[in-house]
């Protein structure tokens, strides 16, 4: 858990680890080149089977 130094503890932002085990975000832009692209998709495709 990042800013343990601050004393945030598990529990203090009920809604945002919600979120941050819920939603997936994407690199999405104009610049994205096809080898980042697919760099994008061999990691999704690699955790869909390692959690699979």
């Amino acid at each position: 858990m990042q800013f343990n130094d601050l004393g945030y503890k598990l529990g203090h932002f009920p809604n945002s680890e919600k979120a941050s085990n819920e939603v997936l975000s994407l690199p999405v832009h104009p610049w994205l080149t096809s080898d980042e692209q697919n760099l994008v998709i061999d990691n999704i495709l690699e955790h869909c089977l390692v959690t699979a």
